[in-house]
């Protein structure tokens, strides 16, 4: 029987929206089959770093702060009470690498939280990225456009294992695109501290940033739209996105050209639900290098290609 992997090989880099109609129909049935695994690393470079936030609702804290002393992850991690939550906590990681290690960790984290505590409808899972990976103001301006033009794919991929985005999207983590004032700026004409005003309750959150050249603990670029999920894959799988993205952004691949036809229209967060096939693919090729990342990137995007208007979970796709 035929996988995706003797279809595509995922060392290779292929341009999957460069397939015919065959190559593509048999790339969605063998995609649509494909069940995504924890991997080992994601090939970062050395100087990417990276946290996590878990936010989880009717937690039982006392269980779960003997659940990581037990895993020796309780002076590791630092566990508060979220109060915009019901009974919530947030767990906050220290400052990660990419190595197989981590990855184990955060794997335990969820395994533990999946015992004493529930993802709801109104949480969230916030990834911070060390932002000395964009090495200067520019590569910032240039991923920001990037995010806007891709925004409604962004956004389908990072509902995770749901169909939508969760309720309370437009109090915390307000699409860069509704921002209707963006639209009559010139963002690399903004200084650093200009965007750091602007983008606070935003998707994407500047506000820790006070450099671009070194390594601290909160000098981060904020990701807050994901909705909350305890799926170890689906963290590994967002965090994939966001760091590639930026990589692609300081690369001098980087192609103004590729976004002015893009449609920055914005009428409601539900826009941002439904399926685009050519445009999906299109970015996939655009952002990743290799085709497993894309093969990853496009199961979690497409799910079973279904589409909903409630907060509901999709299919399973991860083993």
């Amino acid at each position: 029987m035929a996988n995706i992997f003797s279809f595509l090989n995922p060392n290779s880099n292929d341009m999957i929206s460069k397939m015919n109609s065959k190559e593509l129909n048999e790339f969605k049935t063998l995609l649509n089959e494909f069940q995504l695994e924890l991997r080992n690393n994601l090939g970062f470079d050395k100087n990417v770093t990276f946290g996590m936030e878990f936010e989880c609702e009717l937690a039982d804290i006392d269980q779960i702060m003997c659940y990581l002393y037990s895993m020796h992850l309780d002076d590791k991690v630092d566990v508060k009470n979220d109060v915009s939550l019901n009974a919530g906590v947030e767990i906050t990681t220290p400052v990660y690498f990419d190595i197989h290690n981590v990855y184990k960790e955060i794997s335990n984290i969820c395994k533990g939280l999946n015992q004493y505590a529930f993802v709801y409808s109104n949480t969230g899972s916030h990834i911070h990225i060390g932002s000395q990976i964009l090495e200067k103001e520019e590569n910032l301006y240039k991923f920001l456009y990037l995010w806007m033009a891709y925004e409604d794919i962004i956004f389908r991929f990072t509902n995770g294992e749901f169909l939508t985005a969760r309720p309370n999207i437009y109090l915390y983590s307000l699409p860069l695109r509704r921002q209707k004032n963006l639209f009559a700026l010139d963002i690399a004409s903004l200084s650093l501290k200009d965007l750091k005003e602007i983008f606070i309750d935003t998707s994407v959150r500047l506000s820790n940033i006070s450099s671009l050249k070194k390594i601290k603990y909160k000098n981060t670029i904020e990701f807050r739209c994901p909705n909350g999920t305890l799926e170890p894959v689906i963290w590994q799988n967002n965090l994939n996105l966001f760091v590639k993205m930026i990589e692609y952004a300081k690369s001098s691949d980087f192609d103004y050209s590729t976004l002015e036809n893009s449609t920055y229209d914005f009428n409601d967060i539900s826009d941002y639900d439904k399926v685009c096939f050519e445009e999906a693919i299109k970015f996939a090729d655009l952002i990743f290098k290799n085709n497993l990342d894309k093969i990853y990137f496009l199961r979690q995007y497409f799910k079973d290609y279904e589409v909903s208007n409630k907060y509901i979970k999709a299919k399973k796709f991860v083993k």
